[in-house]
């Protein structure tokens, strides 16, 4: 089965802005493996779910990505900028068709556990973005 798609704004951290320094160790590993050849934009702590999660915010070959770390320094998700043209034609056409007359402006993979699950796109109608 194909990863499915669904209409939002890509998230961005919510959490509480970090140090680097203020990383536990396992943290700061994970990091350091998943940010090679990256911009590192910045860091973020928030409690999800009951549990205390970690964001990287990086710039990887221009397009945005941000990576959720458990404290344990597992990797939980992963959400990566990617060009419309390079997704399966499935997906492409269900968000044109979802996005009506609007233009999608941006789109994101979405991947949990090392599966992709999902794809979220923005989508700008006149002024406003969806």
């Amino acid at each position: 089965m194909s990863p499915g798609w669904r209409r939002c704004q890509p998230s961005k951290r919510k959490g509480k802005k970090i140090k680097r320094e203020e990383l536990p160790p396992a943290v700061e590993k994970t990091v350091a493996a998943e940010s090679k050849g990256a911009t590192i934009r910045g860091f973020t702590t928030e409690v999800e779910d009951g549990r205390r999660l970690y964001g990287a915010e990086l710039t990887v070959n221009g397009h945005g990505q941000t990576i959720s770390i458990d404290e344990q320094g597992n990797v939980a998700e992963v959400e990566k900028e990617v060009a419309l043209n390079s997704l399966p034609a499935e997906v492409k056409e269900g968000l044109k068709k979802a996005a009506g007359r609007g233009r999608i402006s941006t789109v994101v993979s979405l991947t949990k556990k090392g599966k992709l699950v999902a794809y979220e796109a923005v989508v700008k109608t006149g002024a406003k973005h969806h």
